[in-house]
């Protein structure tokens, strides 16, 4: 609580981060409440750095998710845009709208996801961001299969060429399931 109460800007910043991190590795070893614990106060340590922040927003919310607690994920998500919006991190909207389009098709509302995958798509774009394309025409592709729309194929095609551009073998394999799964339905 010292570090995290001081004045010195760059030793709550140190603090902080180093909050993000522990609180990462506790994420990736299944320790979800201390990863819960770390991210919170690095919440409050780091709110004064708005990128910081949003970094670790965007924890939480994926947090919420893997806890299938996809309302609160979304209300983060939401916090997330919201500080980015004021500082105008385009890059970090992108990632946003994808994510938050992927909890829509968890919650299967698929027109909100179509919606936040063309505008993750469009700051993708407009950010020179085209890494992230292939995961943004994968999740637009699970959108419009649970619409039951045939241009699901065309998302996965666009998909798959990204991966492979990418020489993303996971990105691959996450397509030709989807496309194994759109056989099996059709």
């Amino acid at each position: 609580d010292l570090v995290r109460l001081s004045t010195d800007a760059a030793a709550r910043s140190v603090y902080g981060r180093a909050l993000l991190n522990w609180g990462a590795a506790d994420f990736e070893s299944g320790r979800y409440t201390e990863a819960d614990e770390h991210w919170q106060e690095a919440r409050l340590t780091l709110q004064d750095d708005p990128a910081e922040l949003s970094n670790c927003l965007n924890n939480l919310a994926v947090l919420a998710t893997v806890r299938g607690e996809l309302d609160k994920a979304l209300q983060l998500y939401q916090q997330v845009l919201a500080v980015d919006l004021e500082n105008e991190n385009l890059d970090q909207m992108a990632l946003t709208h994808l994510n938050m389009s992927m909890v829509a098709s968890d919650q299967e509302r698929w027109d909100d996801a179509l919606e936040l995958s063309a505008r993750s798509l469009e700051l993708c774009r407009q950010v020179r961001m085209f890494a992230h394309e292939p995961m943004i025409h994968l999740s637009r592709a699970e959108a419009l299969m649970g619409k039951g729309d045939a241009a699901a194929q065309q998302s996965l095609a666009a998909a798959l060429r990204g991966f492979r551009r990418l020489d993303d073998a996971l990105g691959m394999a996450d397509v030709l399931r989807f496309q194994g799964r759109l056989c099996r339905e059709q």
